[in-house]
């Protein structure tokens, strides 16, 4: 994947700067699917994306909700929890 001519040396030297490397790396060899937010960009030369990086080494990628709909699974909110917490309703401490 870093010795690919396509990427940009500076995209190659910031892939293996992440631990994006050594999830893949790390699926690889124990045959597991990673399961990220991140889009595919198979035309970038600047930057390296993990689903590209999977596609180049035949590791299953997966995107959360989708995987979260073919499990059955449901994000839902307890009820009477009462609004969602925000940034501005947590004091700051001086």
């Amino acid at each position: 994947m870093t010795g690919e001519p396509r990427f940009l040396t500076q995209a190659r030297t910031d892939f293996l700067a992440k631990a994006d490397y050594r999830l893949v790396a790390m699926a690889t060899a124990g045959k597991h699917v990673i399961v990220t937010h991140e889009t595919s960009a198979p035309d970038s030369r600047r930057v390296i994306k993990i689903p590209d990086a999977c596609s180049a080494f035949r590791v299953e990628c997966r995107e959360p909700f989708g995987l979260f709909r073919e499990l059955g699974l449901k994000l839902v909110r307890p009820t009477g929890a009462g609004p969602a917490p925000s940034a501005l309703d947590v004091p700051i401490a001086s």
